[in-house]
């Protein structure tokens, strides 16, 4: 196969480019340029790879087992280019694909401090295992191929494919995946340096290098995490944002550690303080990265996460074990081998200085990281040690994390009114006089809101209390030093987020109300009405779409909800995918989620179990008795391809028979879907309508039955549309706390390209 020749090549290629690079930077000078134009070649031709892919998607050649499994003809073209990394080996090849554009990047600058050789050495390797992957289980493999034991003849081309997953198919996501690798490429370039650095013995020329980038990975992490969390607020139909999965947790971890990453080198640059920890937090950081990528690529949580990918397969998932082994040893031996030659400053830093504080709050980030890891990897644990898969609790994380972040956002606060170094004693005390009382008067405004759990008092009181004092530096600072408001909009991006975290979680409130067509409920001071439905996206044969139109009237003003139902074949039609409709306020969001739909008429139904007897009313003549279900000779029953049956014994006065009545579970209980027997030698016509599953033992299952009379008219049905209403008060606070962050990251990082430019 052409494609696999061509990954073949460059994992070569990667191998000799890494050991050409190392050789030279071991005294074989003659090799370097050899390597240069090797990691050229395999950077190009990974673009060149990633380039035949999508065109392969967007024409829909679905002889590729991978464009099968993750497209169709049906999509629009934005998720025709999110399908590229729908799966597993997509991600890889995009990843890899980065990382040799940032390592193309960052070359010249290498090569003006005559320092290529070692860190290019390792981004190569880096690139030896992604590509390794794609070399195991190759994404350009055929469906023949796959499927050879299927007796599928080669050549063979699917007429269409299996479409992206449902929950996939949001903006948001096909965004989110891409930017979330930039940032952990981004990641790897600090990891590169400060282990190069170790290397060569220059323990601090490293970060001025590095620090530009770790700005970057904060800020493009955090946007990847933002992006995400709208993808699953706007899709999942779990009224969240975030849910503590386990694979929004992997990366959620390397992020808590570049933040703190960019708070210690900022240490480092102004006070020569840190260096050890510094580059320790480099090479963890990366590690993490490693680490993100094998909880949720290597199938290892399936079954405890909702969003994982699927197992890999044994040698895919022992490889990246590996990788985050030999980058765990490489990093943290180098680093303990070095570790008492790393140059430290002697002096004690001052607990009332500027460095201390920002010390200790990267020390509390650090440690929910830790706890969030501890949390993520314990069904691993749990799993080995013969519990099985356990799952901690929401709770957990919530309980450990309110005192972090206090302390975070006190420390986000009182670190703006210190100086680096020693300072006077008298001096810190006046300066801290009314941001103590400004703190007091907080928690007692909290208090008298009626707000009485300790915790949730001073996490409140402590974020309304950094928002104060950081928007007071920010307009103090925002004319005359633009560049340097960055620190004062991220610490106030992260105290409004804070505040709309705990004010969307713990103070929103949700009802479930039963909706009949042009019915009204109030509920939140909202008037909800049931107008109607259409059925949408008609052209594609892979799904039913149903979008139900809820209109809300509140003060006045009006407008219509729209929340859908989706049943696809990606599952089979087993479960539904419930999009909610979101309407946002100024102050809240009104958010409806569909839970199920119903049909009510004046039939009259009964229930019964297998093994039951029944007399029917009116006439007691009548009796009925469940015998089995049939799920083997159900199929295509009056042109319902998912009818199932019931097998009856039916005896009157006249007449004992056993017959089997079919309905399609899959459709609602109308008129048009009722298939009706009439029972012999009666005027009446009974009809199976649904299934009430037991899913332990189908024995004690329930099926429903109706009847009429024969000659009665039919019978009028009436929709009953089942739905949640949740109000969730500033979520807009989320949105545009992370976005400040982002914000500020971006601004720290012009600031310091700047001062390098004028220092050049």
């Amino acid at each position: 196969m052409p494609g696999d020749i061509i990954i073949y090549a460059l994992f070569t290629l990667t191998v000799v480019s890494s050991v050409f690079y190392f050789y030279s930077f071991f005294g074989n000078k003659s090799l370097l340029n050899y390597s240069r134009r090797m990691f050229y070649t395999v950077a190009i031709g990974l673009m060149i790879v990633s380039v035949f892919f999508w065109v392969n998607i967007f024409t829909h050649i679905f002889q590729y087992t991978y464009i099968w499994e993750n497209s169709s003809k049906g999509l629009p073209n934005y998720f025709l280019f999110a399908s590229f990394f729908a799966g597993q080996l997509g991600s890889y090849l995009l990843l890899a694909l980065i990382i040799a554009v940032f390592g193309l990047l960052i070359l010249p600058e290498l090569r003006r401090n005559n320092n290529e050789a070692l860190p290019l050495g390792i981004f190569s390797l880096i690139l030896v295992f992604l590509v390794f992957i794609l070399v195991a289980k190759s994404p350009l493999e055929f469906v023949w191929d796959t499927f050879s034991t299927d007796n599928i003849q080669a050549g063979f081309i699917p007429e269409q494919g299996k479409g992206l997953n449902p929950i996939f198919e949001n903006f948001w996501i096909t965004v989110h995946s891409p930017v979330l690798f930039i940032g952990y490429a981004a990641v790897a370039v600090p990891f590169v340096l400060s282990v190069s650095g170790l290397i060569r013995k220059e323990y601090t020329k490293w970060i001025e290098s590095a620090l530009p980038w770790a700005l970057f990975a904060a800020a493009v992490l955090g946007l990847a995490i933002l992006m995400g969390g709208l993808w699953s607020y706007e899709t999942l139909g779990q009224e969240e944002f975030w849910s503590w999965d386990p694979v929004e947790n992997a990366s959620l971890i390397p992020w808590l550690a570049v933040i703190a990453l960019t708070h210690t080198l900022k240490v480092q640059n102004n006070t020569g303080r840190l260096i050890k920890t510094n580059i320790g937090l480099a090479i963890l950081s990366f590690i993490l990265v490693l680490y993100a990528a094998f909880l949720t690529r290597s199938g290892i949580l399936s079954e405890t996460s909702d969003y994982t990918f699927l197992d890999p397969g044994d040698f895919v998932h022992s490889l990246l074990a590996i990788m985050l082994l030999v980058f765990s040893v490489i990093g943290f031996s180098v680093f303990i081998l070095r570790f008492r030659d790393i140059p430290t400053n002697k002096t004690q830093s001052k607990a009332l200085s500027k460095e201390f504080f920002i010390a200790i709050g990267s020390l509390l980030l650090l440690s929910s990281a830790l706890i969030i890891f501890i949390a993520t990897t314990w069904p691993v644990v749990s799993a080995e040690l013969s519990y099985g898969k356990i799952s901690v609790e929401k709770t957990f994380f919530n309980s450990w994390n309110i005192p972090i972040f206090s302390a975070i956002m006190f420390i986000a606060a009182i670190s703006l009114y210190l100086k680096w170094g020693e300072a006077p004693a008298e001096e810190i005390k006046h300066k801290l006089v009314r941001p103590i009382a400004l703190l007091i008067v907080c928690v007692a405004t909290v208090a008298i809101a009626g707000i009485s759990d300790l915790m949730p008092i001073l996490l409140i009181s402590l974020s309304l209390f950094s928002i104060i004092i950081n928007v007071s530096f920010l307009l103090s600072n925002i004319r005359r030093k633009f560049l340097s408001s960055g620190i004062y909009l991220s610490h106030l991006g992260l105290s409004i987020l804070i505040l709309g975290i705990v004010a969307s979680g713990e103070y929103s409130k949700s009802e479930h109300l039963n909706l009949r067509i042009n019915q009204s409920q109030e509920v939140f001071g909202h008037r909800l009405t049931f107008i109607g439905k259409q059925q949408i996206e008609h052209e594609l044969i892979d799904r039913k779409k149903t979008k139900y139109l809820i209109k809300t009237e509140t003060n006045g003003s009006e407008s219509i909800i729209d929340a859908i139902t989706f049943w696809s074949d990606f599952n089979q039609r087993q479960l539904p995918y419930n999009i909610p409709g979101i309407h946002d306020y100024l102050y809240y969001d009104l958010y409806i989620t569909t839970k199920s739909t119903d049909f009510v008429s004046n039939l009259k139904t009964f229930t019964i179990r297998i093994g039951e007897n029944i007399f029917l009313e009116p006439d007691s003549s009548i009796f009925i008795t469940l015998l089995d279900y049939d799920f083997f000779h159900s199929t295509a029953v009056r042109n319902k391809p998912k009818a199932m049956g019931t097998v009856i014994r039916c005896a009157t006065a006249n007449t004992d028979f056993i017959d089997t009545l079919f309905a399609d579970l899959s459709a609602p209980a109308t008129e048009e879907n009722l298939m009706w027997e009439n029972i012999d030698g009666t005027n009446i016509d009974i009809s199976f309508i649904r299934l009430n599953p037991n899913h332990d033992d189908i024995e004690l299952s329930e099926a429903v039955f109706a009847l009429k009379q024969t000659s009665a008219s039919p019978p009028k049905f009436v929709e009953i549309l089942s739905i949640e209403a949740t109000k969730k008060p500033l979520i807009i606070f989320v949105w545009l706390g992370v976005i400040m962050i982002i914000a500020g990251f971006l601004l720290a990082l012009l600031r310091h390209k700047k001062i390098r430019d004028i220092s050049i």
